[in-house]
């Protein structure tokens, strides 16, 4: 006699479910496998891995034991020719201030003549903290477009910090020109100084995109960079002057994506 509909059904039914069953066991047997033997952690959280991140990875910045003698116009037309259309000309510094150099100094080891040459100040001495700074932001005021806005939170007294001017300088210079490129053009900057009992805290807050989480640990990394230019050694070399130079704390205190980035620099007193 022929099977009822009814019955046909539900073996159909509880066929399916049979199958969905031993599905569900696979998926499971599955997951357990990829978290027991697969690192997952590397793959959702951390794209360093990626050849877009990896120029080079180096545990310290390259020695460089022996210098073959070259003429630095022999270097700006290897520049030119090496980038081309991309290429910005190397321009004479844009001092802040007056410069003792002597008018016949130049570079021992590339010719180069005074108008490319930087003082080296030597050993760190005290210096007005506020006075540093306000030259600092001064030079990236005159440069950056008015969309750009900075915000100064200095103590009203002075601060006495031991320091290479110069080079301090260029760490906080290089932190506003991320900011700036962070924030594509437009935004505000906030420069707060924090006058503690035994250190001095200068943090650089911007409002730009933030950094993600899973690359904070690696921007002071030498070559990592999400830019599209650059070799990524801005952060790594300001870290270098602040911690070997001078024995201070440079690090990421805080950062929302799309809110902004509050990068923070520790001196001793």
């Amino acid at each position: 006699s022929p099977i009822p509909k009814e019955t046909m059904l539900m073996n159909i039914i509880l066929y399916l479910i049979q199958i969905i069953q031993y599905l569900y066991q696979q998926n499971i047997w599955l997951i357990n496998f990829i978290c027991k033997y697969i690192p997952l952690k590397q793959w959702a959280f951390d794209d360093s891995h990626s050849p877009k991140y990896q120029k080079f990875k180096v545990d310290r910045l390259p020695l460089i034991l022996h210098v073959e003698p070259w003429d630095y116009r022999d270097f700006m037309k290897y520049l030119e020719w090496r980038y081309k259309d991309n290429y910005k000309l190397i321009k004479p510094v844009q001092r802040r201030g007056e410069c003792d150099i002597p008018d016949d100094c130049k570079c021992p080891r590339c010719n180069a003549p005074k108008i490319y040459l930087y003082k080296n100040n030597a050993e760190p001495k005290d210096e007005n903290l506020n006075e540093v700074l306000e030259r600092v932001l001064a030079y990236i005021e005159r440069r950056a477009s008015n969309k750009v806005k900075i915000v100064r939170q200095f103590p009203s007294n002075s601060i006495k910090v031991k320091m290479n001017a110069s080079l301090f300088e260029w760490v906080i210079e290089n932190l506003c020109k991320n900011a700036i490129d962070a924030m594509d053009g437009q935004g505000t900057i906030t420069l707060r100084v924090t006058d503690a009992e035994r250190k001095v805290e200068v943090e650089v807050e911007d409002t730009g995109k933030g950094i993600a989480k899973s690359h904070r640990k690696m921007v002071f990394t030498p070559g990592f960079t999400t830019k599209k230019r650059g070799w990524g050694l801005g952060l790594s070399l300001a870290k270098r002057i602040v911690e070997e130079y001078h024995k201070g704390r440079i690090y990421v205190k805080s950062s929302e994506v799309n809110k902004g980035t509050i990068f923070c620099v520790e001196l001793k007193k």
